[in-house]
């Protein structure tokens, strides 16, 4: 029918001296750019995280570590690095560890 449609979204780049706060607001613009962009493949989703990444060094060293595995670029390789990725990245936002360094804290 002659018309096309267009998306933009803004995707930011990691940066290089970026917080777990920052770490998680990246994570979840990235999930939604990744839903309204469509991008349903592999190599799609590998190539677009590692750009992403490419302005922070410790988050794009942790992403090849947990890629190198990865025989093939697929969703569900993705889906685990991604998986593996945002837990060695948040962990500094874990509940269980929050409570325990609460439980550390000695009253004045």
């Amino acid at each position: 029918n002659g018309v096309e449609d267009y998306t933009q979204v803004y995707l930011p780049k990691l940066p290089d001296d970026c917080n777990s706060l920052e770490t998680f607001d990246f994570l979840k613009k990235f999930e939604n750019g990744r839903r309204d962009l469509q991008w349903t493949t592999g190599p799609k989703l590998f190539s677009n995280m590692l750009t992403l990444l490419s302005e922070c060094t410790d988050a794009e060293d942790t992403w090849e570590d947990l890629t190198a595995q990865s025989a093939t670029e697929t969703v569900a390789t993705f889906t685990v690095a991604f998986t593996g990725f945002k837990s060695a990245m948040l962990s500094e936002l874990r509940h269980d560890d929050q409570l325990e360094s609460l439980r550390t804290i000695s009253k004045p």
